[in-house]
């Protein structure tokens, strides 16, 4: 398994896409999920703990149809309530999976530098998807 591999993960796949220029012109760490075959795209960022070293990971926002578009907020679609809960399901799977890599082969929103360690939360940040 590659950090970049799309992963099965239940009745989807999902992948972490790597760092891009966005939208925005910022930086922002991108991940997948395929909802009926079509991959949607997703920040995902640490957040970290009082210790200023242990971190937590948060989607911050879902729903493009282009890895490129992320940082354009204007530039999601809408979700149902089913797919919101598959893509938050897919999303923990992949961070679950690809956790288990050796830290130097995982994408950059898992890695750990020294005195560093990931706490296992994932949030989802208020607004981080479309309803509709």
């Amino acid at each position: 398994m590659n950090r970049f591999d799309w992963i099965d993960v239940g009745p989807t796949r999902a992948q972490f896409s790597g760092g891009i220029r966005g939208w925005d012109e910022l930086g922002h760490e991108t991940f997948a999920v395929e909802i009926a075959e079509t991959p949607w795209y997703g920040e995902i960022t640490q957040v970290y703990a009082e210790n200023r070293h242990d971190f937590n990971l948060e989607v911050t926002s879902f729903g493009y149809e282009s890895r490129d578009n992320v940082g354009n907020l204007e530039g999601r679609a809408l979700f149902d309530e089913r797919a919101i809960e598959m893509v938050m399901a897919a999303t923990v799977k992949l961070v679950e999976k690809i956790y288990t890599l050796e830290n130097e082969n995982r994408p950059s929103p898992l890695y750990e530098v020294e005195g560093s360690h990931f706490l296992g939360t994932i949030h989802f940040r208020d607004g981080w998807i479309l309803k509709g």
